[in-house]
């Protein structure tokens, strides 16, 4: 009985956090940030985009920029190009910050403010 009920639970977790992720994926909100550097962070065999900068109120802040399939962005090498140092952008992001997962809200699209 405790084996099953360690393997349900296992189950409603990893469901729960594939929904999760899902979920995140079009929780669309948006933010002012002023690019101060950019980093490309490799895992394994993949790599991810992060672009550091300070919000409207002069927080730091870190935002990842990763294709996402659901969503049909498949040019962050483009993005991560484009940003540029020390200029606001406005950018639509999508997921959360959860820190113990080392999980970043993601940009899906963004503006220059000039």
């Amino acid at each position: 009985m405790k084996k099953f009920l360690a393997g349900l639970i296992a189950v409603v977790v990893i469901v729960g956090v594939f929904f999760g992720c899902n979920f995140a994926n079009f929780n669309d909100h948006s933010a002012q940030i002023t690019v101060t550097d950019k980093e490309r962070v490799n895992e394994g065999d993949s790599s991810k985009y992060l672009i550091m900068g300070k919000d409207e109120n002069g927080n730091a802040v870190v935002y990842e920029n990763t294709d996402i399939f659901w969503r049909g962005k498949f040019d962050s090498s483009n993005f991560y190009a484009d940003i540029e140092i020390g200029k606001t952008y406005n950018v639509t992001l999508v997921g959360f910050r959860i820190p113990v997962f080392s999980w970043y809200e993601n940009i899906v699209s963004y503006e220059e403010i000039e």
